[in-house]
């Protein structure tokens, strides 16, 4: 009689082992109606490590993220769409009104050095300036100063030409966290990678005029950014306001929305260049970051009062 019960034992027991390992059966642990061979719903703990035999290359369409392992070994994906989320970056827009004329000596953006690195990587001015007879060349930069990152910007010798009027600086930055790291990323097997890098050269304008230039980047999928930026070709004619001053005018190099699309500005706007045609060649670095993997955050509008050192009126939501 025992042998019996346990014959019939074995034969149920092959029965059910065959069903579940075969090839057109999938096996569901906490759920009823699995989608795939094996799925898990709940956590799941593996010792030793995991091995997947096909990863497919992402499409433009696609949407993208990472998977980033917490300091408790649980394994999150990277949902930039989450407001609260982590991203690998966050992109901020700093529009520093009524500066000391175009002189912004040290801004707080109160973002903490310990956790970011902060990286300016566009800025422009907005008001027309003079100079007398010394050159300039206009900077801008980002620092650390008790903790916190901080920026600069100017163009040396130069000042607004109507010093009643107020300027707005509008300065584009990349914080990046410190913490955390990507082991292995081949961008060269990647149809789409969290940043893109183009070269755009653009001759024969208009005397130094680009005025609206539609790059076709969606707003909604893209962040772009400018660097390494080279003005080539004949210079621009200064306009004398006195015998010891001359307008310089207002040379901004930019990017802006417009239409859902990412825009390109680059010219002077008050002033031309000695010729009007073939005169000017731009090249420069367009920096493309992908928003399934950084944020861009509101702009922040902070008021100097005529002042060139201030503090952001608000954090930025890095955390």
């Amino acid at each position: 009689m025992n042998l019996k019960i346990y014959c019939c034992f074995l034969v149920v027991f092959f029965a059910t082992y065959s069903s579940l390992f075969s090839q057109n059966t999938a096996v569901g642990i906490g759920t009823t109606d699995p989608r795939m061979k094996l799925e898990v719903a709940g956590d799941a703990l593996l010792r030793s490590g995991v091995s997947i035999g096909v990863i497919d290359n992402l499409k433009d369409d696609d949407t993208s993220t990472f998977l980033v392992q917490e300091g408790n070994a649980r394994i999150k994906s990277l949902d930039v769409s989450n407001p609260t989320g982590a991203a690998l970056g966050y992109i901020q827009v700093y529009e520093i009104y009524n500066p000391n004329e175009d002189w912004v000596l040290d801004f707080d953006t109160k973002v903490n050095a310990t956790d970011f690195v902060l990286n300016a990587i566009s800025a422009s001015y907005d008001r027309e300036l003079d100079l007398n007879r010394d050159s300039t060349i206009p900077y801008y930069s980002a620092f650390i100063q008790n903790d916190t990152w901080h920026i600069k910007a100017d163009f040396p010798a130069a000042n607004n030409r109507n010093s009643a009027e107020k300027g707005t600086w509008t300065v584009t930055t990349n914080s990046i966290p410190i913490t955390g790291e990507i082991t292995r990323l081949n961008v060269d097997e990647l149809t789409v990678a969290p940043i893109n890098v183009f070269k755009y050269q653009f001759k024969n304008l208009s005397y130094d005029n680009l005025v609206d230039f539609d790059l076709s980047f969606e707003t909604d999928k893209y962040i772009v950014g400018i660097a390494d930026f080279r003005y080539i070709g004949a210079p621009v004619i200064k306009t004398a306001i006195n015998n010891n001053l001359s307008s310089i005018g207002a040379f901004v190099v930019r990017v802006f929305e417009s239409n859902s699309t990412w825009h390109l500005e680059i010219q002077n706007r008050y002033l031309n260049t000695t010729l009007e045609s073939n005169a000017v060649s731009y090249e420069f670095t367009l920096i493309v970051y992908d928003t399934s993997f950084y944020r861009k955050l509101p702009i922040i509008r902070t008021d100097l009062n005529g002042k060139n050192t201030g503090t952001a009126s608000i954090i930025p939501d890095l955390y």
